[in-house]
Order: C-alpha cells, then sequence, then structure tokens
C-alpha cells in the first residue's frame, strides 16, 4: 500500500514537473513569436537571435510536455 502511495506522490510530482516546463515553453514560444523578424529567418530583440526553426520547436515541446502532464496525472489519478 506505501508502494502504490508513493508512486502516485511521484506521478503528480512529474505531472507538475511537466506541466511547469510545458508553461515555460509556451511563454518561449509566445514571446519569440511577439519579436521582430528579418529577411535572413531570425527573429531578433536586440540582445538574442532566435533561429526561425526554433519558435515551431518551442511550441512543440510545450505541446508535447503539456499532454505527458495530462496522460501522467490521469494515470495517478486512476491508481488506486
Amino acid at each position: 500500500m506505501a508502494v502504490r502511495a508513493a508512486l502516485k506522490g511521484l506521478l503528480w510530482l512529474m505531472a507538475a514537473a511537466l506541466g511547469l516546463g510545458a508553461l515555460g515553453c509556451a511563454a518561449l514560444f509566445v514571446q519569440a513569436t511577439r519579436l521582430p523578424y528579418n529577411d535572413q529567418g531570425h527573429y531578433f530583440d536586440g540582445l538574442v537571435v532566435h533561429q526561425a526553426q526554433a519558435v515551431g520547436v518551442y511550441g512543440g515541446l510545450a505541446l508535447v510536455m503539456a499532454l505527458l502532464a495530462l496522460a501522467l496525472g490521469w494515470v495517478a489519478r486512476r491508481l488506486k
């Protein structure tokens, strides 16, 4: 019984960590899409240069992390 409770707690912890990671990647995605875009395929904010492909990666990582967080939360909830 204690092992199951520990596993459930670990699953919730992992789901929370992935959820926070998803929020961070989503924030990077939104921030990068609001930056000015130049003809060379770069987003530039005066300090950091983001490649155009990186913006899609940020969005994809946010989506994958959010889906994994939801899946782990669902498994933790189903664990009795």
